[in-house]
Parts: structure tokens; C-alpha cells; sequence
């Protein structure tokens, strides 16, 4: 059984236009996602998803430099770039995740896959749900029917947003949920606003040095030493691209 993951990149983010490689300890940020999901037991490869934009060859350049798989596709059929590059590089389950996210947890991922797996689901989450930070989101599909999802009718939030059909059809797939032990949902580790930029940063110029394969707990815990931090870009709200795209289609 093969699994893949594919990173979701772009540099054109509507909030924070270049996010994936601002520059953190002298790194793309980028890079410490990529790191972190080199740990994951349960991944065979890794390639980084990214669109045929001319804004996107500096990803596309980090990549090989990095000798990092990538594959690039459309920019807002976001779907059709996921089932394209699943032509190059062929597997059983993809595991979905967002270039935003460079604290994610490798044993966090593993523990959804294998939920995914052992349960025999179509698709599997750990954030629809919320108990995890924002930042730690996790998906898991079945490769067969993710490349089955463009033969459906589909709204342009279904083509953006990959799995957004599915998770609205609960009565008509199996779904599995990763839930944490504690409510932790709160915490706030993505990067869509420049607040989120700053405490990312400072969480990794504190832990990273002293222990590079910090987990989300260790990340926890250190704001919690530094609620000044963590209230930082507490204001955001959980999902504003999607509902942002959905109001769109609402207007149009």
C-alpha cells in the first residue's frame, strides 16, 4: 500500500502574498515543513503540488534545489492539479496538506493515516472536528476516489478547496475523524496573516536550535509561557479562505 503526500503550495496567497518561503532562520518556510514530514513513518514521497503561474517557478526552484518531487497544475482548480499529479506519481491514499502549515506534526499525520487505513474510510481528517491546533489539519483520501470526484457535478469551491464535496456528502462516503485527547483547538500554528508569521517564527527561533523535532506539545507548552504570543493571532478565525470562496460563489 503506497501512500503520498501532496503539499498544496502557491505563492499568490490573498493575505500574505509569498508565505511558503518567507525566510525563517535563514530558511524558506517551506523547508521546515518538508523536514517535518520526512519524519512521518507511514509516507512513502513527499511532492509539493504547486500551479503553472510564473509567480510559483521560485517554488518550483526551491524544489530542485532541495531535491524535492514537484508538480505543477492549475492554479484555482486546485482538484484537477491534485488528480493530474497523482497521474505522475501514482499511489493508494493521498495525504493532503497546505504549505501554511510548517509546524505540522509527523506523529500526528501518522496516527490520521493509520486511522484511515485500519478503518478502511474514503476519507479521513483530524479538523473537521477541531481538537488539534489549527496548523496540525490532516487529510487523508483514497486516491481512486479522489480521481473519481472531477466526473461529479461540482461548484468552483469543490475545485479549490479538493475535498470540500466529500466532506459535505457524510451519508454517501466513509468518513473518519481523528480526534485529540484534550481540546487544543484554540492555538493557532497556520500562516495566512503576518501576526501568524511572527509567532511561527518565534516559536521556531526558541525550540527548533535546542530540539529541531519539537512536537505540538512542546509548541503548547511554550505558549503557554508566552500567552502574549499566543493571543498574538488569536483573533483569526479557523477556515477563512474557504469562506471567503464561498461568499464568492454566493455573489456570482
Amino acid at each position: 500500500m503506497k501512500v503520498n503526500a501532496f503539499v498544496q503550495a502557491r505563492m499568490s496567497s490573498r493575505r500574505l502574498p509569498g508565505k511558503v518561503l518567507k525566510p525563517i532562520l535563514n530558511r524558506p518556510m517551506l523547508s521546515f515543513l518538508i523536514e517535518r514530514l520526512r519524519k512521518c513513518e507511514l509516507i512513502n514521497n513527499i511532492i509539493v503540488v504547486t500551479s503553472d503561474e510564473p509567480s510559483d517557478q521560485d517554488i518550483v526552484n526551491f524544489c530542485h534545489q532541495q531535491n524535492i518531487a514537484v508538480f505543477r497544475g492549475s492554479l484555482n482548480n486546485v482538484l484537477n492539479r491534485f488528480t493530474s499529479a497523482l497521474t505522475n506519481y501514482p499511489c493508494d491514499h493521498i495525504v493532503r496538506i497546505t504549505a501554511d502549515c510548517p509546524l505540522i506534526d509527523p506523529e500526528v499525520i501518522d496516527q490520521v493515516i493509520q486511522l484511515h487505513i485500519n478503518g478502511n474510510y474514503d476519507y479521513t481528517n483530524n479538523c473537521d472536528t477541531p481538537s488539534f491546533p489549527h496548523g496540525l489539519d490532516t487529510e487523508v483520501i483514497r486516491a481512486d476516489l479522489l480521481k473519481s470526484l472531477e466526473h461529479h457535478e461540482l461548484k468552483p469551491s469543490d475545485r479549490e478547496h479538493v475535498t470540500l464535496y466529500v466532506r459535505n456528502r457524510r451519508e454517501q462516503f466513509k468518513l473518519g475523524i481523528l480526534k485529540n485527547s484534550s481540546d487544543l483547538s484554540d492555538y493557532r500554528l497556520t500562516v495566512d496573516e503576518i501576526e501568524d508569521l511572527t509567532v511561527i517564527t518565534t516559536i521556531l527561533e526558541s525550540l527548533y536550535i535546542s530540539k529541531p523535532d519539537f512536537s505540538y506539545l512542546d509548541v503548547v507548552q511554550f505558549l503557554e509561557e508566552n500567552k502574549e504570543l499566543k493571543f498574538l493571532n488569536a483573533k483569526y478565525k479557523r477556515n477563512e479562505g474557504l469562506m471567503f470562496s464561498l461568499e464568492q460563489e454566493k455573489q456570482s
